[in-house]
């Protein structure tokens, strides 16, 4: 089986940063953190968002993910940004974004639970405890609003409601259960 990118995708909050450095330590892959290169890049993406606007952002955050991706020469570990499969806006970069993931890699959607009131309610104190201000309501909407999408996008699904090292044990025992059929 030829060796492809992983890329953890889900709702912000659900530990995708997290676990991530976990992962490629274990598969020995580089770590390539969208939202990390973003900041670094291009700005803080709060302000960015509220300067050039949220249609704005997903296009150039796209576009920068492309760029990433094309100078991989060996595959690597992506943590991709919450909202960059799912939001209804720029629907043309989303389905780029969505075609790029699918024939580039393996996605694994980490959730805290399958269970949808259980799982709403961790992200949403997850997402208020992260000091960016956000609104728990608007959190809600916008988790709800893009389960179904992640669910209907990601190749696997591991539910995150463990320490990272045990979350990141389970990325790898799936990833060699794939390797083995």
């Amino acid at each position: 089986m030829k060796r492809k990118h992983l890329y953890l995708i889900g709702p912000g909050g659900v530990g995708k940063s997290t676990v991530a450095p976990f992962v490629a330590r274990r598969l020995n892959r580089a770590l390539i953190d969208l939202d990390t290169e973003f900041c670094r890049d291009i700005g803080n993406i709060g302000h960015y968002i509220r300067e050039h606007g949220y249609e704005k952002y997903v296009r150039e955050n796209s576009r920068l993910f492309n760029k990433l991706l094309s100078t991989q020469t060996e595959p690597v570990l992506f943590v991709l940004s919450s909202g960059f499969l799912t939001t209804d806006i720029a629907t043309e970069t989303m389905a780029f974004n969505r075609k790029q993931v699918k024939e580039t890699g393996t996605s694994i959607l980490l959730l805290p639970s399958l269970v949808a009131a259980k799982a709403t309610k961790i992200i949403c104190t997850r997402q208020m405890q992260r000091g960016f201000g956000l609104n728990p309501t608007t959190e809600t909407a916008k988790y709800l609003s893009r389960i179904n999408a992640y669910q209907s996008l990601a190749d696997h699904q591991i539910v995150s409601d463990k320490n990272p090292e045990e979350i990141a044990q389970r990325v790898c025992d799936l990833l060699s259960s794939i390797r083995a059929t």
